[in-house]
């Protein structure tokens, strides 16, 4: 016995509190599974299926790397300390700059949360009185419009930032350059076929292409004239060149033109979003006239919905792509992360392990390539095994999950009834564990209630294929129809235990003529099939 948390290191990835959320269960809250404020099924797979092992990795190398130019002497001792501060710094900007971000977040959560609340118990209090119905109708097409004005803003938003990478769309005056440049290209044959790499490659033969043998002054000539070539990446980037500037002067509409419609749409989204914004709330102050409660309500609102416009603001920043502040003046987690890189590239360079940060960034991103695939594969193979099962759980439903991300999306619906919640449920968790090479117990609280007689069978069924340990609490209620069929799928290998306070007098009596009674200060325990199945108590004491 050890006191804290001291798990073996073998199974220290699965007793994290959101994986333990998965095989310690309660089926009384199936739409957790479904509600993505609550689980992170990628986390799941990533743990039981030791995808962690990746990360882990990465974390490696990237301490190889650190340690490498932590004790490196350099001819400039003062700018390898300049620039190993500044990498340092960075870091520690970056992490501090995630950490107000997730507070923000957090904030954010909770503004909505209580502006929701808010909000229901403005609309309750209206519908409260009879005379006030209109203005609940009013109110609801109103804010129905403003929220289809701010998706149409939103949408607007996201197609003009594409258009504002295009250089053409912004000064209709480069398409003509860009196309001089093209044919410039084309009159001086770049790039050329050949590479400067077949030439190096082609001086460490020992017999040229054409048949001769290479002799040292004709390897060094060949080494000294391959210089006047391109390398293989330039001419890459070349030939992407020219095939770009092609498709940008073939367009029927030029990217100029389309940039500036796209620039009025977004002028025209925003002022209606203000106009039905502003008849909302007069609708909203309307509706609250003469009522001091429901002004009162009405006023907080007023005061969430600023709160949540700063707060949205606030987080907006941290996604902020301007480069012109200092490093502590700016909050753009992605401008910092790229003066992050370069500033490493400088202390690689300055320390000589240029070269190890290239293999470091390559493995690491072979490494990052390797874990998305194998969760992508994983994720659709857990998917359409658990839609296997529940059309053999529930036939004639049609109900079925299309992704699995941080929690189960149901196709077409936010969550089904919460029988078909749980059968969706532990058809992913039967998936889940199927495939899974640590065999877990699977703990569930209530695990049959809230479904009928007919799918509390072959649910019952079901549960015993999910691992070799099953522990499941129920009350009397729930052993009808699941008690038997979960012994017969099981082979009769069951162990019945029943628990119960003490206070029930006849209970405690019928309990201590039993053989395997044990008692406690406050309760009363009992193995055995007969007991179990003779007990009648529906409270969880």
């Amino acid at each position: 016995m050890k006191t804290g948390f001291h798990p073996p290191r073998a199974s220290e990835g699965l007793l994290s509190a959101e994986v333990v959320d998965f095989f310690v269960f309660n089926g009384e809250l199936a739409e957790r599974l479904v509600d993505r404020k609550y689980t992170n099924a990628e986390t799941a797979i990533d743990c039981l299926f030791h995808l962690t092992a990746f990360r882990r990795l990465m974390a490696q190398v990237e301490e190889y790397w650190q340690e490498k130019t932590r004790d490196r002497t350099a001819v400039e001792q003062r700018g390898l300390n300049r620039r190993r501060n500044r990498v340092n710094r960075l870091r520690q900007l970056i992490a501090t700059r995630i950490k107000e971000r997730a507070r923000l977040e957090s904030k954010l959560e909770d503004v909505e949360d209580r502006l929701a609340g808010r909000e229901e118990a403005f609309v309750a209090g209206l519908r409260a009185h009879k005379e006030r119905e209109r203005h609940v109708r009013r109110l609801e097409r109103a804010e129905s419009s403003l929220r289809t004005a701010m998706q149409k803003k939103e949408a607007v938003i996201e197609s003009l930032v594409g258009g504002l990478r295009d250089p053409a769309a912004l000064a209709a005056a480069v398409v003509p350059r860009l196309e001089r440049f093209r044919r410039s290209l084309d009159q001086v044959k770049l790039p050329e076929s050949a590479a400067r790499e077949f030439f190096s490659e082609l001086a460490q033969q020992e017999r040229c292409v054409c048949g001769r043998d290479i002799d040292q002054k004709s390897r060094r000539a060949i080494e000294r004239r391959a210089v006047r070539y391109l390398g293989s990446a330039e001419v890459a980037l070349l030939n992407a060149m020219k095939t770009d500037i092609a498709d940008a002067t073939k367009q029927e509409v030029s990217s100029y033109s389309k940039l500036k419609g796209q620039l009025q749409d977004l002028l025209a989204a925003v002022g209606n979003v203000s106009r039905l914004r502003t008849q909302r709330d007069a609708i909203s102050a309307e509706a609250a006239e003469g009522d001091p409660d429901l002004e009162a309500v009405q006023k907080e609102v007023k005061s969430l919905e600023g709160k949540k416009r700063d707060l949205e603001r606030a987080l907006r920043s941290f996604d902020d792509e301007a480069d012109s502040a200092g490093d502590n003046e700016t909050v753009g987690i992605t401008v910092l992360r790229r003066r992050l890189t370069q500033a490493e590239k400088l202390l690689a360079e300055i320390t000589e392990t240029l070269e190890i940060k290239q293999q470091r960034d390559e493995l690491k991103s072979v490494l990052n390539a390797a874990r998305t695939r194998a969760r992508t594969v994983l994720r659709e193979r857990i998917r359409e095994e658990s839609n296997t099962r529940i059309a053999m759980l529930m036939p004639h439903n049609r109900i079925r999950i299309s992704k699995i991300e941080q929690c189960l999306f149901l196709e077409a619906q936010e969550a089904g009834s919460t029988g078909e919640n749980l059968s969706v449920a532990y058809a992913f968790l039967a998936s889940l564990f199927d495939g899974a090479e640590s065999g877990l117990p699977f703990v569930v609280d209530s695990p049959a209630n809230p479904i009928d007689l007919k799918v509390r069978a072959e649910v019952a069924t079901l549960l015993p294929r999910l691992t070799d340990q099953f522990i499941a609490f129920t009350i009397s209620s729930e052993r009808a129809g699941f008690v038997d069929p979960l012994e017969e799928a099981a082979n009769g290998r069951v162990q019945y235990v029943t628990m119960f306070k003490k206070g029930n007098r006849k209970l405690e009596e019928q309990a201590r003529r039993e053989s395997g009674c044990e008692v406690s200060n406050d309760g009363v325990m009992v193995h055995g099939k007969g007991f179990f199945r003779s007990f009648q108590l529906d409270e969880e004491d």
